[in-house]
């Protein structure tokens, strides 16, 4: 705790409820601007993860303070590195999970609000979404139940704002490790969802026209939701493919060939990234790609109805996604 100031923490915990007064008192204790030093952050994580009972005014007031911490007064300020998210991962992820939508609240808002964070802390963001889509249980379920192998519209938003908020600073191509985990929930979904289709479509068409040398639009604009594809009546897989590859005109428009110059400025700001946060960004390169297409199903319309439509736009792709049309319009 800082050395001037004191607060019954150990109390609380005991009593296993944090009520609207508490925060009351502890908005006095940090003063109007909610700065608090390491050891009162993780007091107040250890209050979310072990108070079951919590009034409204606590989970804005812990987001608020904690973020204020990790971003603004842990260094470097404005940036988190590899060692910040691993203190964040141990105060909200004690179990391995995230137990608290509080803890999914907190990592939302460290995410919009730094700089730059590394990719791992997208993913792990992306990962509650898996975990719910794989076992219909969590945090993210718990006032809106589900099944196992669905997607609720709740979640597919929630996955777009963690792809918004890892890319704020900018033109920032996904990540190989937010992309591995966008495809490990496309392939956990055995119940259509019109929302997650089209996401799932404009993620594999950043990815290919990444891949294949193009300069990105803002992820705002690339993952930007439109018109909802209309599953009802099961219309048959040509049909389906149709509508999605209409809903691709607009997004592969925003792309264009990088030349030389913006081609090594990307790799310069990749690796100032990486400086920063301390941790290497992996590229979801065109040779990765290919191979995790690979493994998905034959039946996968999303991403065969975009490498088509890249193909009938005259865009260049490239050679090793080409090769994956064939088993992809299978």
């Amino acid at each position: 705790m800082g050395h001037d100031r004191t607060f019954p923490f150990a109390a609380i915990i005991s009593r296993g409820r944090i009520d609207d007064q508490d925060v009351i008192r502890l908005k006095r204790l940090f003063g109007s601007e909610g700065a608090v030093a390491a050891s009162e952050a993780e007091a107040l994580c250890a209050l979310n993860e072990t108070c079951g009972g919590q009034g409204p005014a606590w989970s804005p007031f812990f987001v608020d303070a904690v973020t204020e911490y990790i971003v603004h007064h842990a260094a470097p300020e404005g940036y988190l590195t590899a060692s910040n998210a691993e203190w964040l991962r141990d105060q909200i992820c004690p179990e391995g999970h995230i137990a608290t939508k509080t803890g999914v609240a907190l990592l939302l808002n460290v995410l919009g609000t730094a700089r730059w964070a590394p990719a791992s802390l997208s993913q792990l963001a992306l990962d509650q979404v898996l975990a719910a889509v794989n076992s219909g249980t969590g945090p993210l379920r718990a006032e809106i139940p589900a099944d196992a192998g669905t997607i609720t519209d709740g979640e597919v938003e929630l996955a777009r704002r963690v792809l918004y908020a890892f890319g704020s600073g900018g033109h920032v191509a996904l990540s190989r490790a937010e992309a591995e985990v966008l495809f490990d929930i496309h392939d956990a979904i055995t119940v259509p969802n019109a929302a997650w289709t089209e996401l799932i479509v404009k993620v594999v068409a950043d990815l290919a026209m990444t891949a294949s040398g193009h300069a990105i639009p803002t992820r705002e604009h690339a993952f930007a939701p439109s018109t909802a594809i209309d599953f009802a009546g099961h219309p048959p897989p040509a049909v389906l493919l149709t509508k999605l590859t209409m809903r691709c005109s607009g997004v592969i428009a925003a792309y264009r060939a990088e030349t030389v110059e913006e081609q090594a400025l990307s790799r310069l700001e990749r690796q100032r990234i990486a400086i920063i946060t301390h941790e290497p960004i992996l590229e979801a390169d065109a040779h990765w790609l290919a191979g995790r297409l690979a493994r998905g199903q034959p039946d996968r319309l999303g991403e065969a109805a975009l490498l088509a439509h890249i193909t009938a736009l005259d865009q260049r792709a490239n050679p090793d996604l080409e090769a994956e049309l064939p088993r992809l319009r299978a």
